[in-house]
């Protein structure tokens, strides 16, 4: 019991060192995506201002990526409360071996404002591609994901760290996947689902480990 005490003595001690215990109201404006920085493939073409990315070589349909971004029209959304960014398209076409990209990166732009801060910098990541062969045993699903990749990226608003998080994909209202699966010959739509986590401060951390460093250095003493 008296060790629950100290626990819960940690806990409010921490809670109460937080300067602002009210959720932030977030309120996302914009969100546009652009293409860019691929790895391999052949014939790659950046489309529409690079909201679309195209390659492969040798057939008359090229694979690709597209994003649209989720607003306008503006909407609200709270810390860890998952959302749309926006529509991802992945066009899964026969193209020659060889000609497929490895990963391509997706710059995304927000416009938000956090509390009536804004804030408008891109935050950049990863798309990791898994290009099947068109025949033969294996064939012939392509897939998309970001799985072991970085799929956080931190900013700053008013002196306050936050993350904006990919989670991944959903179709139909489904739960979020980490791998969008598309078929060979078809062009697989999803919403792009993320994030927004704040970081704890520095202060509140250490004070969380001085006293769970305190409970066991009291659980010592008494052994």
């Amino acid at each position: 019991m008296k060790k629950m005490s100290m626990l819960g003595g940690v806990v409010l001690a921490a809670s109460l060192a937080t300067p602002a215990l009210a959720m932030p109201v977030i309120s996302v404006e914009s969100v546009s995506g652009v293409w860019s920085d691929h790895d391999g493939g052949t014939n790659v073409n950046y489309l529409y201002g690079g909201k679309e990315v195209r390659w492969g070589g040798g057939q008359p349909t090229q694979s690709g990526y597209r994003f649209d971004g989720s607003a306008p029209p503006a909407f609200e959304v709270d810390i860890n409360e998952e959302f749309d960014l926006g529509d991802f398209t992945h066009y899964n076409f026969q193209i020659d071996a060889g000609t497929g990209v490895q990963s391509v990166l997706l710059s995304i732009s927000m416009g938000i404002s956090i509390d009536g801060n804004p804030y408008a910098t891109p935050l950049s990541f990863t798309f990791l591609h898994e290009e099947t062969r068109n025949s033969g045993g294996g064939c012939c699903d392509d897939i998309v994901s970001f799985e072991s990749l970085a799929s956080s990226q931190a900013f700053e608003v008013d002196g306050t760290l936050y993350t904006l998080d990919l989670r991944g994909f959903s179709q139909n209202d489904n739960p979020t996947v980490e791998e969008l699966i598309t078929i060979e010959g078809t062009a697989n739509s999803a919403q792009l689902r993320g994030v927004f986590t704040r970081v704890p401060e520095p202060g509140t951390l250490a004070l969380f480990g001085l006293g769970l460093a305190g409970l066991g250095l009291s659980r010592r003493r008494k052994s």
